[in-house]
């Protein structure tokens, strides 16, 4: 595997010469939770893996990539194509680059080993922040989408692992 620093997604969902993915973790409040992701070789597939604490109040690792604004105009649905490890994880949208901004989440569970593709549609999404949901804000205008991600906090601390095949987009 290689670092994915300033590399491109090479698959069907984001070809952006640009493309830059972060981790944020939960050693950003204080958390012992680490996680990487890399490019597997050969396979246009990447590899989020770490390691879920619950220490400090800790508990969650994800995965964050910029999206040039309307890269999703007029689509239905977004579609990941995933292989977990049996956990449940978080598929995430936000309207914002900025980092403290609320998020969009779908959840979706994995089969260990398996190829699955989830699609998601607009009202598929709940507003939250930190893990608290707002209910007073309605489902994500994809026109406005600028960052996508992956997240798990299932509260089971041990390795985990999700490769990450494609985004896709159905109008």
């Amino acid at each position: 595997m290689s670092a994915l620093s300033n590399l491109v997604l090479a698959s069907e969902w984001l070809e952006e010469k640009d493309q830059r993915w972060m981790i944020v973790n939960d050693d950003v409040m204080g958390g012992r939770s680490v996680s990487d992701a890399a490019w597997v070789n050969g396979e246009r597939v990447i590899r989020f893996k770490g390691e879920l604490s619950l220490e400090n109040n800790g508990g969650f690792a994800s995965l964050r990539g910029a999206v040039t604004p309307g890269f999703f105009s007029n689509s239905k649905n977004i579609c990941i194509e995933i292989k977990g490890d049996g956990r449940e994880y978080q598929f995430r949208l936000r309207n914002s680059y900025r980092f403290g901004s609320y998020a969009y989440v779908a959840s979706f569970q994995t089969e260990k080993g398996q190829w699955q593709k989830h699609c998601f549609n607009n009202d598929s999404f709940q507003a939250q922040f930190r893990g608290r949901q707002l209910p007073n804000i309605g489902p994500p205008d994809f026109n406005e989408i600028r960052q996508v991600g992956f997240l798990i906090a299932d509260k089971i601390e041990q390795n985990f692992t999700l490769d990450i095949r494609s985004i896709s987009v159905t109008e």
